[in-house]
């Protein structure tokens, strides 16, 4: 399975499960992850949400090698599948807190963000590369980055993204704490269950 699902009392973790392609989202896996946020969000049991990745990545983005160029009808139908996911996060009264070890670039960062609270281990990397592959930002990037970083440095990040560190995007107000490598899950699970 593309995305992996178990509950901790009333916390459902629910983990991105392509290690091998760190994460990396393709349709299935958006499909899934959708499904997965809803159906939690339907569930009368779970109270809070956490959202991770298997492996070294929290998720490097939108998967590449799954991407060529569509007419306007099919790709319309691919990022109104992206929007679901989000939709999903945004829409649900329950609280998601983002588990981010590793990179979350691209897409990945947009996901990490859309969440209510974003935990990240200190050596995390986070970039909002989508312009290096000549797209525009998805995964309600124009909405989720202004709202945590504010319009003029949304836009900079956004025209001419460079990476960053956890201390810097816990400094712009991009994350929301910063933890020791590989503590992140453990971390974010806590704030779930307090919050549950």
């Amino acid at each position: 399975a593309a995305v992996r699902v178990h509950d901790v009392r009333a916390v459902r973790v629910i983990t991105l499960n392509r290690p091998d392609k760190l994460n990396a989202i393709d349709i299935p896996l958006r499909l899934e992850l959708a499904d997965a946020i809803e159906t939690a969000d339907g569930a009368s049991s779970v109270r809070a949400i956490v959202l991770t990745g298997a492996g070294k990545a929290f998720c490097a983005g939108g998967d590449i090698a799954s991407m060529q160029r569509m007419e306007k009808e099919p790709a319309l139908e691919r990022a109104h599948l992206a929007q679901r996911v989000i939709r999903a996060i945004w829409s649900t009264p329950k609280p998601v807190v983002a588990a981010v070890e590793g990179s979350a670039f691209g897409a990945g960062a947009a996901l990490a963000i859309a969440c209510d609270r974003v935990i990240a281990a200190s050596d995390a990397r986070f970039a909002t590369t989508f312009t290096s592959v000549g797209l525009a930002g998805d995964m309600g990037t124009f909405v989720s980055l202004p709202a945590r970083v504010g319009n003029a440095r949304a836009r900079q990040m956004m025209m001419l993204p460079s990476p960053m560190g956890a201390d810097e995007a816990l400094r712009i107000g991009l994350i929301d704490a910063v933890v020791a490598p590989g503590a992140a899950a453990t971390v974010a699970l806590a704030d779930a269950t307090r919050l549950a």
